[in-house]
């Protein structure tokens, strides 16, 4: 068996092309002898031997290993010859050539094939960051140092642009006035590289384009043929409405490219090159005869050789075809069909699938809301192509890269599953949306649980080692790539390590998997109508699903069924409103700061329609810092706002669901408990705190407990053993004086309460310098000991700030009185017998913008870490309200006569502190962002 299909296949299929480039330009540049150019192929066709060369499964790993250090030794080689400082034999043999400046000829090709083969390497195959951040840098020093006459001039530019749009996209949330340097460097390479494509065509040394790309080999005009394209984009957007200036410009481009055409019948791709001209001449100026051109140039084009790549993309370019509106052509079943043809592909790498998918996404779901038929259609690709969404991430990926993938395609579940819904589905929606959705802590999950299966000692030795040394590299390469200096000499090779060993690991699972009873081992269950029963035996549980379609939700009730209830009123835009208008969770995120000043909204007020009168009585006290490390501001004349967002909450979403469940009015633990799951827009806001002042609130009518996912609440539930309250270990961590800032006095009053409603003998100790309880002051807990305790804890309570940050949510984190802790750094420590968590700190259930469905925060990894039960907080939670919260909830949980620790008491205990909380007249920002999650 051929084991070359696990190298990447990004530089599987573009190392020919940068073989067959380096040996035209030796031959047709004179730039060595006959002998030395003999001599440059046969190294470079020897390390594509290396690197191709077939392996079998009978093979020592250590030569898998070198197998794979191989694939990266031409990245190696070419750094070598870029290498100015250096003389190496192959650099010296072309240098003494004197025909040719190695620096103006060699030396950036070698510049630029490297930097190609790293992007398309993060593009197709590894998704590593790391590799995006040199190639970036590589194209931009090709872009300032290499003559603009050089052929690879403006292969550096277009890379240059196109990598760094891809890195600028990834961080959505990040504005360059922040002060972040490397984000306004971004910015400053995109301009710089697009103005300078955009006017690429009107510079005299580039008026003979194509001229200058004939010198590369038939295939390296694949990546150039957008260059027209976008140029013309650019002039036509500078030239306002001057149609008559757009027609001269393209046409210009169509009569020379037809010329090279003649002139070079062997170029195929200057009919793909064609067509897409044609297609920015009918959207200017919607003239049918540019719509058959374009269609014409494509089936030109589809009947000459093709290599994989350029089927793919030639798919694409079909696909818009026929998904274009006012066309003779358009169709949307034949766009689907190829689509469809395009997903199952399975010589393509997973992401470039789903990347085609979002590339249509928008235009798909248009198309499919005409009509039922059309609906079915949309929902079937749709949900093939969420099938895809597990494979995308991989064991050997670094825990960033596999968040970022999931990024990548975060709304597809949720229109997948709003289609489907339209088809009146619930039960497949649901399917569709645990299969898609949380897929980073789904792949961390399975291999953390790997090492507790019960199997025969040979396997399960096998086993650990593999899982532990994944996950050892998977998090450490998280750290070290904060530090991107510190990563580029062993990109590859590490790169390669993990990907080495995510290949023997998934030989060891197909070896468990053909025990008898162990087929579905480390296998994801088909959620179905069991799994459903299981999931709402203590209380219904409740999916809200927001899409750009549509918002629904979906309860699923005990014994196991699943209704749909539509939320008509509500939108992605009304919901996008709530979020704004609710000051805590906007908090001015873009800057990072609670203003004291009226916040002015995008969006208008009538998007929410609230129908109540508000009772004015309520009062609003707000004082005392918060524990993100920064004075409170006061809500003032946007409280209002806030109410009209809570009404509509209550009004359309909550409402809606309480009736469908037929519930009334009730107190106490009368009241049943709820799970809320909520998707897309909804993951960021207070579902539980929905009201109507004066009238009603969600709290009169259920107690409100939320999960990730169905999968989560279900494993917290399968994991859970009772626990006899004399054998819990009780970590109590307050932090008043941080290492950053500001001070919290209240934390050792918050933990002083708690002393004194627990038993004293369940508490660990600590330290001295780290605990409040000791004589002497006391800066809090140090991170040595929070991480060394964690482990062994039973109940944690910490007391300190807590900051999410939202361009890296795996780089969030507390503050503690010597270090921040971050995400990254807990996810490698399980607490075993672990029951609750308190996080009584900011934003430690604050969902980001950018990733909703993937519960990148806080309290999700306390889940992660084994916790059954965790109490966290959506905003800022002031200061001086955590002794009070924090008394109510241990008091219940330790009361008088309870041997076992009651999983309910926890949720219970939360909504009565927080009603008191809301009962003694505080703003809703004081008492809202508590939340429960977990049994």
């Amino acid at each position: 068996m051929c084991e070359a299909s696990y190298l990447p296949s990004a530089i599987r299929q573009p190392i020919v092309f940068v073989i067959m480039s380096l040996h035209y330009q030796f031959l047709d540049g004179g730039c060595a002898t006959p002998e030395d150019r003999e001599r440059i192929v046969k190294i470079l066709s020897d390390e594509f031997a290396l690197y191709s060369r077939p392996t079998h499964t009978n093979s020592e790993p250590s030569s898998d290993v070198e197998g794979y250090q191989g694939a990266f030794h031409f990245l190696q080689l070419t750094h070598l010859l870029q290498n100015k400082d250096t003389q190496p034999p192959l650099r010296s043999t072309m240098h003494t050539s004197g025909t040719i400046d190695p620096h103006d000829f060699a030396y950036y090709n070698c510049l630029l094939f490297r930097g190609f083969i790293l992007k398309l390497t993060f593009m197709e195959e590894s998704g590593e960051w790391d590799m995006l951040d040199e190639a970036i840098e590589i194209f931009s020093e090709g872009a300032r140092d290499c003559p603009s006459d050089h052929p690879a001039y403006l292969f550096f530019l277009k890379n240059g642009f196109d990598s760094t749009r891809v890195r600028l996209l990834s961080f959505p949330n990040e504005k360059p006035e922040q002060g972040n340097q490397e984000i306004s460097q971004d910015i400053g390479i995109f301009i710089d590289m697009f103005g300078r494509l955009s006017h690429a065509d009107e510079e005299p040394q580039n008026k003979s384009v194509y001229e200058q790309v004939s010198l590369f080999p038939p295939e390296s005009v694949l990546s150039f043929y957008e260059l027209w394209p976008l140029s013309l984009r650019s002039i036509a957007e500078r030239a306002g409405g001057d149609l008559t200036f757009h027609a001269r410009t393209l046409d210009k481009a169509i009569s020379q490219t037809w010329t090279t055409l003649v002139e070079r019948p062997w170029h195929d791709d200057l009919h793909l090159i064609l067509s897409q001209l044609h297609k920015w001449r009918f959207r200017f100026f919607r003239d049918e005869e540019d719509a058959k051109l374009w269609r014409d140039l494509l089936i030109t084009y589809s009947e000459g050789h093709l290599w994989p790549v350029e089927k793919t993309l030639l798919r694409g370019y079909q696909t818009e075809l026929y998904i274009e509106p006012q066309t003779p052509f358009h169709d949307l079943s034949e766009a689907l069909g190829i689509l469809l043809e395009d997903l199952q592909d399975t010589s393509q790498p997973i992401p470039s699938r789903i990347r085609t998918t979002m590339r249509f996404i928008n235009e798909i779901e248009h198309s499919g809301t005409k009509n039922m038929d059309a609906s079915c259609e949309v929902a079937y690709y749709l949900s093939e192509a969420v099938q895809l969404l597990p494979g995308a991430s991989n064991f050997g990926q670094d825990v960033r890269t596999r968040l970022e993938i999931s990024r990548s395609a975060q709304d597809l579940v949720n229109r997948a599953a709003c289609f489907v819904l339209f088809t009146d589905e619930p039960l497949p929606a649901v399917r569709l949306l645990e299969q898609g959705r949380s897929t980073f802590w789904t792949k961390a999950m399975q291999l953390r649980t790997m090492k507790s299966a019960l199997l025969p000692d040979s396997l399960q030795k096998s086993l650990d080692f593999l899982s532990n040394e994944l996950e050892e590299r998977i998090y450490t390469h998280n750290k070290r790539y904060q530090d991107r200096g510190a990563m580029k000499l062993d990109v590859g090779k590490e790169y390669a390590y993990r990907q080495y060993l995510r290949v023997q690991l998934e030989k060891k699972l197909d070896e468990i998997r053909t025990l008898p009873g162990m087929e579905d081992f480390i296998t994801q269950e088909d959620f179905d109508s069991e799994l459903a029963a299981e999931v709402s035996k203590d209380g219904p549980v409740v999916m809200l699903v927001a899409s750009s379609h549509s918002c629904a939700a979906i309860t699923l009730i005990s014994p196991g069924n699943v209704v749909h209830v539509p939320l008509l009123d509500v939108t992605e835009d009304s919901l996008k409103a709530v979020r704004w208008f609710i000051g805590g969770i906007q908090s001015d995120v873009e800057n990072h700061t609670i203003s004291d000043e009226p916040r002015h909204f995008s969006v208008p007020l009538d998007i929410l329609r609230a129908e109540d009168d508000f009772d004015s009585a309520e009062a609003v006290v707000d004082d005392g810092p918060d524990r993100y490390g920064r004075p409170k501001g006061k809500a003032k004349s946007d409280k209002d706002y806030r109410w009209v967002a809570y009404a509509f909450l209550w009004n359309s979403v909550v409402r809606p669901v309480i009736e469908s469940l037929g519930l009334g009015k009730s107190g106490g633990r009368n009241r049943p408990r709820l799970w809320w799951c909520p998707t897309g827009a909804f993951s960021l806001l207070p579902i539980h705190a929905a009201f109507v002042p004066g009238k009603v609130s969600c709290s009169d009518y259920i107690v409100s407990s939320y999960t990730p996912s169905l999968r989560a609440l279900l494993n917290a539930r399968r994991a859970f053993q009772p626990i006899d309250r004399s054998s819990c270990r009780i970590l109590l961590g307050a932090v008043p004086r941080p290492i950053y800032g500001s001070s919290l006095p209240s934390t050792v009053e918050e933990i002083l309460g708690i002393s004194d409603v627990v038993p004293a003998e369940l508490i660990l100790p600590i330290p001295p310098e780290d605990s409040v309880f000791s004589d002497s002051v006391t800066n809090g807990l140090s991170a040595s000991t929070f991480l060394s305790q964690l482990a062994d804890t039973t109940v944690l309570h910490l007391a300190c700030h807590g900051r999410q940050n939202l361009d890296n949510p795996l780089e969030s984190g507390f503050v503690l009185r010597d270090k921040f802790v971050t995400i990254s750094e807990l996810m490698p420590i399980t607490s075993h017998g672990a029951f609750l968590a308190f996080l009584s700190a900011c934003e430690t259930a604050r969902g980001s913008g950018g990733q909703p469905d993937e519960a990148a925060h806080l309290a999700a990894t306390m889940l992660f870490a084994g916790f059954k039960s965790v109490i966290g907080t959506m905003w800022p939670m002031d200061d001086m309200d955590g002794p009070d919260i924090a008394e109510g909830v241990y008091r219940e949980l330790f009361a008088d006569g309870r041997e076992l620790l009651d999983p309910n008491a926890v949720a219970y205990a939360l909504d009565d502190a927080v009603q008191r909380l809301r009962s003694s007249g505080v703003s809703d920002e004081r008492w809202a962002p508590y939340i429960h999650f977990g049994i």
